[in-house]
């Protein structure tokens, strides 16, 4: 499946936002590289890369990169705003925070 965009007509890719149990189930069907064929942008933030798959190995995640899943770093700034998600809402966890300050920043509403 192609991302490029047809004659006559423009491609919008929206961002997709993935957790950790996204990733997981679609690794354990070997779906994740299909998924990222789709026209969208996947994108995971490194504090749920980092702890919450730790069964992938270096060579699933540039495997990942090389097919266009993007690894963004949060800025002090919305690690903060991830933490005062936290502590207004106890059941999430901080990797929900995380990918929910990642997901308002592209979304442009940080």
């Amino acid at each position: 499946m192609s991302n490029a965009p047809s004659k006559g007509s423009k491609t919008i890719r929206r961002v997709v936002i993935n957790d950790a149990s996204c990733l997981i189930d679609l690794h354990k069907v070997g779906l994740v590289e299909v998924m990222l064929q789709l026209p969208y942008d996947f994108v995971v933030a490194l504090p749920v890369a980092y702890n919450e798959v730790l069964d992938f190995t270096s060579a699933d995640w540039k495997c990942f990169s090389d097919a266009g899943l993007i690894q963004v770093d949060l800025d002090p700034g919305q690690v903060g705003r991830a933490i005062a998600h936290r502590s207004q809402h106890a059941k999430l966890t901080a990797e929900d925070c995380f990918s929910l300050v990642n997901l308002l920043r592209i979304d442009g509403h940080l």
